[in-house]
């Protein structure tokens, strides 16, 4: 190891959050369209020599050879079998690489555009694993001469110079990739934890669940997500098979209605009689829909 790198230490950012998933059994979803991770991924770094450059990377590793299911009426998750061939080699440049010791050291490195994905001919560079399979993110601090050049999506860690490189993981950190959350303890520290889950924790829901079961025409504004919430919202609404691309409007109605849910008090609502209202019933049977295919997965990172 050359000496720009013997001194270096790495402290993982949010850890006492990271503990709490991790004893439950963390999970990450993975899309098509590739999903950040929550709890996001960021480091603190001392001990580099400010004046020269490294590169920050990031892989994803399996921890073992199994594929995993989960027993809902153990709250467990149990071997299902051999684990599928792992696609190895593809790997996240942090986007400040290359860049000096200094500029690393003066504040927290986050890996917040990472994206992780399941579709295998993924082009857009997202970090590619497989549903069902538990994985260790690991962490290359690479320093960066003529013979090291700025990689890229397929750069494979163990073809750069090892002197050059020194790696770091930590167990708290690996979690199991699924496309829909399974562990419901899961489900809820990431309602509870994560910024983007706003829609989801606000106990205020407007015109839905009335003491007499109906409908009112009243739902939750859009003024109530950011614009990056709510565009993130119809995303992934949009990014399962077979749903239809929402309105506006049915984005809010349906999350007023996954809101409710959570909540408890959707038991009261009623479905409109197809023949009483024929835009109350379409747009019932619309909720409906979005809570099927999206609360499940619960349509947040």
């Amino acid at each position: 190891m050359v000496s720009q790198l013997s001194q270096v230490q790495v402290d993982l950012e949010m850890k006492p959050l990271w503990d709490e998933f991790n004893q439950f059994g963390t999970e990450m979803i993975v899309t098509k369209a590739g999903r950040r991770m929550f709890p996001t991924y960021q480091i603190r770094v001392n001990g580099m020599d400010p004046l020269t450059k490294y590169m920050f990377i990031m892989d994803f590793i399996p921890v073992d050879n199994k594929r995993y299911r989960y027993a809902f009426h153990s709250s467990k998750w149990l071997v299902a079998g051999k684990a599928d061939p792992n696609i190895s080699g593809r790997v996240y440049v942090h986007p400040d690489s290359p860049n000096t010791g200094d500029h690393w050291m003066k504040q927290a490195i986050s890996f917040d555009r990472l994206k992780l994905t399941n579709n295998i001919m993924d082009k857009h560079g997202h970090i590619i694993l497989t549903s069902m399979h538990k994985y260790q993110p690991r962490l290359h601090v690479v320093v960066c001469d003529e013979d090291v050049h700025n990689s890229n999506t397929e750069t494979r860690i163990e073809n750069l110079q090892s002197e050059l490189v020194r790696s770091f993981a930590f167990k708290e950190t690996q979690f199991m990739a699924v496309t829909a959350y399974q562990n419901h303890r899961i489900t809820q520290l990431k309602i509870a934890s994560n910024p983007f889950a706003k829609g989801f924790r606000d106990s205020e829901v407007e015109g839905l669940a009335g003491g007499n079961g109906n409908y009112s025409n009243s739902y939750r504004s859009k003024e109530a997500l950011t614009n990056e919430q709510f565009m993130q919202l119809q995303d992934n609404m949009n990014m399962f098979s077979g749903v239809p691309t929402c309105s506006p409007n049915d984005v809010e109605s349906a999350l007023s209605m996954m809101t409710s849910y959570y909540n408890g008090d959707i038991q009261n609502v009623e479905m409109p009689a197809p023949n009483d209202n024929q835009s109350r019933y379409l747009r019932y049977q619309t909720q409906q829909h979005y809570l099927n295919n999206i609360y499940s997965p619960y349509a947040i990172p």
